[in-house]
């Protein structure tokens, strides 16, 4: 629960029911859901030294609430309660895991390419001779869905109807199995996530969990929980953006036919909401989706009046976004009604060649960080200049790389230094002089609240705290399981996106980490 890998989901190659849990697998970990309670323990993630899992069978322990998961040359058992995982090498490919119903405790029995093999749950793997193999009629193995399909002969003609979801599309169904203790059918498909089957009345739930891409460079929060953008590489077969609720029970997939196409291949560089308007910028423009109406999404780039196509920084207002590109700064109009984007929307602002990294709205002020150094929109209005902040200090005039704000004090991150500045007294707050930002440089990312600031780059994560200007490094890979892209807090959890998935870390009374 303190440290959680979100990774994706919506690709599930294998899935098994015991009585009380349901296990999904995918390239990429193991999710569970709580049968009693309805409730979707925290997933493993297969991190580092796991590398690519293509599970080829998987089977509910009968004894506890584990799971065993074979692939090539691998056998991996999990327990979600206890965080136990054991992993044991096997020669060969594994078809079929079974379990000697006189003897359950004993372990799985393998049966592949290199014959029978027995598994116990501490990792050991040796060989059975056949003849100490237990009988046919003691073997029971996991139904798969060549079984399930046996069971309920009318359910492979319906799948198509009931593996839909809310935009009609309807996803191929590629594993599935039956629960032990009533009429229910479990279905995975490739791209749809796992649904659950009442296969007397031919019934689906769709229950989304998880990344639809794994690989994710920008966050957002929101009232509710948090929003994540991929940088479009990872076994998914759509583009989209997932939400989750901050207690990883409520998972949402905005990934219309029409927000597939505006998000299809592009890399999210920054992410910023103003309602139920999302604005991305990407490395093929700036993206506005509406959450309430997936039909609905715009996008501008260099060919209707971006000075660029890659949009690092993106700050939403009421009327419109304004949009940090590569080449400059340029304000974007679009209220509520409009259905397809205009070059009269833009308003590319004088900024010669300047590269714009990261913005920060605050009042009616807008804060720049550009390769040029600190500059201010005053009135926060597309008519106004750009200006440089009236702070005497050298280090403002280097290049800046991220920005934060929490109350009255705002952080900017140069290529050398965090430096954080009192805008009231337009004075530098200097206990933070000594922060050492080299182990994660250059800084990608930064979010600020009371308690304390966190940066992301290439190194991991710096958690700065405000009251003594102390730091903490999480380094990738390590505790963040590779390079971290952007980092997004709320009281309980700090949300860091990475290529290898989504980190949530618990937070301490402090706001650092436990």
């Amino acid at each position: 629960e303190d440290r959680v890998v979100l990774t994706a989901f919506d690709v599930v190659d294998a899935v098994a029911a015991s009585r009380h849990t349901v296990f999904v697998a995918s390239t990429r970990g193991v999710a569970a859901l709580d049968r009693d309670f309805g409730r979707w323990l925290p997933p493993l993630a297969f991190e580092r030294g796991f590398g690519v899992f293509q599970s080829t069978t998987m089977a509910a322990d009968p004894v506890d609430e584990g799971v065993w998961i074979a692939s090539g040359g691998t056998v991996l058992y999990y327990r979600p309660s206890t965080g136990d995982i054991v992993r044991g090498v096997v020669p060969g490919t594994v078809y079929d895991v079974f379990f000697d119903e006189r003897d359950p405790s004993a372990g799985a029995y393998l049966r592949g390419s290199a014959g029978w093999l027995l598994a116990d749950r501490t990792g050991m793997v040796s060989p059975v001779d056949p003849a100490r193999v237990p009988p046919n009629t003691a073997l029971t193995g996991a139904p798969t869905l060549r079984t399930v399909y046996a069971a309920y002969p009318s359910l492979r003609g319906a799948a198509p109807l009931i593996t839909r979801d809310a935009d009609l599309r309807s996803w191929p169904v590629i594993s599935g199995t039956a629960s032990p203790d009533r009429a229910e059918v479990w279905l995975g498909t490739a791209g749809g996530g796992l649904y659950r089957v009442d296969p007397l009345f031919m019934k689906g739930e769709q229950l989304p969990f998880g990344l639809l891409q794994t690989a994710t460079g920008a966050l957002a929060r929101d009232s509710d929980g948090v929003w994540m953008a991929s940088i479009a590489s990872g076994g998914s077969v759509r583009a989209g953006l997932t939400h989750a609720s901050k207690d990883l029970q409520q998972w949402r997939w905005l990934a219309s036919p029409a927000v597939s196409r505006a998000l299809n291949g592009a890399r999210a560089f920054a992410m910023s909401i103003r309602g139920e308007r999302l604005w991305l910028g990407t490395d093929r423009g700036l993206v506005a989706l509406d959450a309430g109406d997936q039909d609905r999404a715009l996008s501008w780039s260099a060919t209707s009046g971006l000075q660029s196509d890659r949009v690092f920084a993106v700050a939403a207002s009421d009327s419109g976004a304004w949009a940090g590109t590569e080449r400059g700064l340029a304000w974007v109009r679009s209220g509520g009604s409009e259905r397809a984007a205009r070059s009269s929307d833009v308003h590319a602002m004088h900024s010669p060649d300047m590269g714009v990294y990261s913005l920060l709205l605050r009042g009616d002020t807008l804060w720049v960080a550009s390769s040029s150094g600190l500059f201010l929109v005053r009135g926060a209005s597309p008519d106004s200049l750009p200006r440089r902040v009236n702070i005497q200090d050298a280090r403002l005039i280097r290049p800046v790389l991220a920005l934060a704000g929490s109350d009255s004090l705002v952080a900017v991150v140069t290529d050398r230094d965090l430096l954080v500045i009192d805008p009231a007294t337009a004075s530098l707050v200097s206990r933070f002089d000594a922060v050492n930002i080299a182990p994660i440089s250059p800084v990608s990312a930064m979010s600020m609240d009371a308690n304390t600031i966190w940066l992301t780059g290439p190194g991991g994560v710096l958690v700065v705290a405000r009251s003594s200007g102390a730091s903490r490094l999480l380094p990738a890979p390590g505790p963040i399981p590779a390079e971290a892209m952007d980092v997004v807090l709320d009281p309980d959890f700090a949300w860091i996106a990475t290529p290898e998935g989504v980190v949530r870390l618990r937070r301490a009374s402090d706001g650092g980490v436990r």
